[in-house]
């Protein structure tokens, strides 16, 4: 802008000390040197902006995936195994966050990630959620888990006879247990079998009614950051 400033000064002195009246002569000098002017200053600008351009750092996605640093997505499909949904298929994804707390010893093992999954039922049969702790122990590349904690399903209350559907009583929040076998495939990708089971644990754990659980087993594909 300053150069902008002191070439305007100059062209407009350059006009003024004109000791005749502008002609057209003098006019069109006058505009040569000013389009002269702004040429160079475009020039100028567009020669500084390319070089901001090029003196600009690349995106650092390496910054993403240290923020994802301890994070583990698993997908998987699987097959229900029990009541009137048997047979039915089911697609299954998760994540498992990073462990609050490390202990350098074998007491590792007891403390949990927290699990956050959801499972969809593609025949209309029961579709759920859920979240809870999850236990791992591992030995060089095989490892096992086991999950406990709560669910959310759409499934058989009992408010309405659906036959295709498992019964799962009155209650609409319920148990939800599973676990996994596994083998580490590199030192990100994982593959394993899955046990997955929600239950209203009527007779025992709630008087939610009549309970047919939901059991599906499957295989999974994990990848850890």
């Amino acid at each position: 802008m300053a150069i902008f400033n002191r070439a305007s000064e100059h062209v407009t002195s350059r006009f003024s000390s004109l000791r005749m009246a502008p002609t057209g002569a003098s006019l069109a000098r006058f505009a040569w040197v000013w389009l002269l002017t702004l040429g160079f200053l475009a020039n100028s600008e567009g020669l500084g902006f390319a070089a901001d351009l090029h003196a600009s750092p690349p995106p650092d996605f390496g910054q993403t995936a240290s923020a994802l640093a301890g994070f583990e997505f698993r997908a998987g499909v699987f097959g229900s195994t029990w009541g009137p949904e048997r047979g039915e298929l089911n697609l299954n994804g998760e994540v498992l966050f990073p462990k609050f707390l490390k202990v350098e010893s074998w007491a590792d093992i007891l403390i949990p990630r927290l699990q956050i999954g959801a499972t969809g039922s593609v025949g209309g049969g029961t579709s759920y959620a859920y979240v809870g702790p999850i236990w791992t122990a591992a030995y060089e590349r095989v490892f096992v888990d086991l999950s406990l904690g709560g669910a959310i399903h759409n499934g058989e209350t009992g408010n309405v006879t659906d036959p295709n559907r498992n019964k799962l009583g009155g209650c609409r929040v319920i148990y939800h247990v599973g676990s996994d076998i596994g083998y580490r495939l590199t030192d990100n990708w994982s593959a394993m079998l899955t046990f997955d089971h929600i239950s209203n644990g009527s007779g025992t754990l709630s008087s939610c009614g009549e309970n047919q659980g939901v059991t599906i087993v499957g295989v999974r594909l994990g990848y850890t950051f």
